[in-house]
């Protein structure tokens, strides 16, 4: 969904600095995937991002170049400060320059400032362990996740949890409502609050 977002954000400017001139450059060979559920989304308005993607590439707005596999990037021989951008397209070599580069190629979470503290961490996703098989996004998407707390996001460091985004490491499957869900139930265990239930069945309503 990032790159959704980011390609509706860079066409607006587009808009406002005429002659400015969008290219998508992608490695899969169809860039559909990207714009998600549409219309038939269980989320209306992620889908609403994935109809305005669409719009921007059919309209023109925006020019896919797929697949598009970058072997380096370097500065312009120019002189103008711009990048030259290498790499084959569709089989092809391709040289490409930009004023720009937004790369919206994936995330992963920076635990430098928890390097002293116990973490207990999944050894692909970067996420709390004890959600890594939950929250697994080669077997679910972001609706199929059970809702989860404290059991599950608790560490090896008596008393400390990471909730939210981050603690879903390098997994795209997040929800704002997971998280306030995840914060509730924390919050009940340290404050001793065991009768209140954990896990809430109504904390997830579609995807």
């Amino acid at each position: 969904m990032h790159e959704r977002i980011e390609l509706l954000e860079i066409a607006q400017l587009a808009e406002e600095a005429p002659g400015t001139r969008v290219l998508w450059i992608s490695r899969k060979e169809r860039v559909e995937a990207a714009f998600g559920g549409e219309a038939a989304d269980a989320l209306p308005g992620r889908g609403e991002l994935g109809i305005q993607g669409r719009a921007l590439v059919e309209s023109g707005a925006v020019e896919v170049l797929a697949s598009f596999h970058v072997a380096e990037i370097g500065r312009a021989e120019d002189g103008s400060g711009g990048l030259l951008i290498a790499g084959d397209h569709a089989g092809n070599p391709a040289r490409l320059a930009a004023d720009e580069m937004v790369v919206a190629a994936g995330f992963r979470p920076d635990l430098a400032m928890l390097r002293e503290v116990r973490l207990a961490l999944d050894p692909w996703l970067e996420c709390a362990a004890g959600i890594g098989p939950l929250i697994d996004p080669n077997l679910h998407s972001c609706g199929t996740v059970r809702p989860h707390g404290a059991r599950e996001l608790a560490d090896p460091e008596p008393g400390f949890f990471v909730a939210g985004m981050k603690s879903y490491g390098r997994a795209p499957t997040f929800l704002l409502a997971t998280g306030h869900e995840q914060v509730r139930s924390i919050t009940a265990h340290l404050a001793g609050d065991l009768a209140y239930p954990i896990h809430r069945s109504d904390a997830h309503r579609g995807c």
